[in-house]
């Protein structure tokens, strides 16, 4: 199954990231048990900078939208927590929460609100649909690809051609030659329609896993 990851369409928005230009995630140290409290001494701060010092603490990987947290600044953490609680001091009174991907990533988005939900009939929410079946369709065609067997964020744009392109993926189990195989379907595919105007790229979809391993797929 496919779920949208963030915002309201889904679409995510262009991320930071403390490694290199560009990429989706956060990462530095190898992961922690995150159920044991950890040290932290992160000062008030900018709330990107606050992410990627947590980021190092917990080794936990962070997507989040530059655009959404420009401005907003982190909370202090300082002291022995677990890194769920300090995560929540941290971004405490900024409106934006964590939505978990996996133990090891999570995104950061801002808060719903009721009025900023979307109707299915309006023509973004359709068109992210339309999207979704199109990407599943191609990662049922192959497979080591098939959905429900895996957990993946998938965040990609879309070109002049309407194809998906920059397509950065993230994998719980960092397995290689699932990357590649899912790489070598989505590259370049093909969405068949324009999307709508203001529809705000990249795209996040989560690849979730099912009991069945066969979740959305054709027998």
């Amino acid at each position: 199954m496919l779920a949208a990851l963030s915002g309201l369409l889904g679409a995510g928005l262009p991320a930071q990231a403390a490694d290199r230009a560009g990429s989706a995630f956060v990462q530095d140290n190898p992961a922690t048990p995150h159920a044991l409290p950890l040290s932290f001494d992160i000062p008030g701060m900018s709330l990107a900078d606050a992410l990627q010092h947590y980021g190092r603490v917990t080794g936990r990987a962070v997507l989040h939208d530059a655009r959404e947290i420009a401005g907003l600044r982190s909370a202090a953490v300082s002291g022995m927590f677990t890194p769920d609680e300090a995560l929540r001091r941290m971004t405490e009174g900024t409106g934006m929460v964590a939505r978990f991907v996996s133990e090891q990533a999570f995104a950061l988005v801002r808060a719903p609100r009721p009025e900023r939900q979307v109707s299915a009939n309006d023509p973004r929410q359709r068109y992210l649909g339309w999207m979704q079946s199109r990407v599943m369709q191609a990662l049922c065609g192959d497979p080591l690809t098939r959905p429900g067997t895996y957990r993946m964020v998938l965040r990609f744009q879309l070109d002049e051609a309407h194809a998906i392109t920059q397509l950065d993926l993230y994998e719980d189990n960092r397995d290689a030659a699932l990357a590649q195989r899912v790489r070598q379907r989505l590259d370049g595919l093909p969405m068949g329609a324009r999307p709508p105007a203001g529809l705000p790229q990249p795209f996040m979809l989560l690849v979730q896993r099912s009991q069945d391993g066969l979740q959305g797929c054709p027998l």
